[in-house]
């Protein structure tokens, strides 16, 4: 995974600023510059109206000043030799917006950021500007729990190898690739899933017959994606025993797996289509976040960036 320009996205309120100790940690493996930054709206006061206009920018430019200084001495505490650290305060609306602009100008390659989801990553968690970003991001996106280990030592991959939801042929080598790179970075073990039901529709009939005949088709499916699982595995030199098919829908499997098994990063592909009036991720990709409790890694396929400008 090309890593030359890291962004930390970080929470001042966090006890714990994990993001910013993970970027660290990859920006100093890498070689990589960082920048440690703020982004925030003031959605609160500005749309309160109860402080007027001097007294809203007076309390605004006091955060900005307080924020930067919590930055600069967030920077010197992690500062290390040959690492180069900035550190940025951005605010605007609409947010995501912003972020976006800071990721173009700054031609980052890699956006790590705080998730305060105390053990879990659900739905209830997520910010907006968490889903704006896992929608919209051109560069993969790391969330990073506020109570993650500094360094993951299970990571788990999530590939379809049928693109069965509209994922494209070579995000799975990208998701492949970059968890390659992440495991040996952290020296972890790396697991690589596909989940897929191959229970047909009229598979629960009660007339023997047709029974049969949809476990026949459904074993022959079944083994149809285990076959594709381990062609692309074995194109990544996958250990056999690390590979998984999961009969079961990816969007209960998938999160049940990195749960059971302790994954303390799950890296997953994210693809977007325009919809109406905005971006809209895949409906099982959106279930499959909603439910983990782990970090995550979200990796867009190539040419996102030039598709969404």
């Amino acid at each position: 995974m090309k890593t030359s320009r890291i962004l930390a996205i970080l929470d001042p309120s966090l006890d714990k600023n994990r993001a910013a100790q993970r970027a660290l940690a990859m920006a100093r493996d890498h070689g990589a510059s960082l920048t440690l930054a703020v982004f925030e709206d003031h959605q609160t006061i500005v749309e309160s109206g109860l402080m007027g206009d001097a007294l809203t920018r007076q309390a605004i430019d006091i955060w900005e000043q307080e924020t930067a200084q919590w930055l600069n001495n967030l920077a010197d505490s992690l500062g290390e030799d040959g690492i180069e650290i900035e550190t940025r305060v951005k605010t605007g609306r609409p947010l995501a917006d912003k972020v976006l602009e800071t990721v173009a100008e700054g031609d980052y390659d890699l956006v790590v950021k705080d998730c305060d989801a105390g053990s879990r990553l659900s739905r209830a968690f997520f910010t907006p500007l968490d889903w704006h970003l896992l929608r919209r991001c051109p560069v993969p996106l790391m969330l990073v729990k506020s109570t993650s280990k500094d360094k993951p030592g299970r990571i788990a991959a999530a590939v379809d190898p049928f693109h069965e939801r509209g994922k494209p042929a070579e995000l799975d080598e990208r998701i492949l690739t970059t968890a390659q790179s992440l495991a040996k970075h952290y020296e972890a073990r790396l697991d690589v899933i596909h989940a897929c039901q191959t229970q047909p529709l009229g598979a629960n009939s009660p007339i023997e017959g047709p029974a049969l005949q949809f476990e026949k088709v459904r074993e022959e499916i079944a083994t149809h994606h285990r076959n594709a699982l381990r062609q692309l595995t074995d194109r990544f030199d996958v250990d056999p025993s690390h590979a998984h098919f999961i009969d079961a829908t990816a969007r209960r499997a998938i999160p049940d797996f990195t749960r059971e098994q302790g994954v303390d990063l799950l890296v997953m592909g994210t693809v977007t289509r325009k919809g109406l009036t905005r971006l809209i991720m895949g409906s099982t990709a959106e279930a499959i976040l909603g439910n983990l409790e782990c970090d995550v890694l979200a990796i867009k396929p190539e040419g996102f960036a030039a598709a969404t400008k």
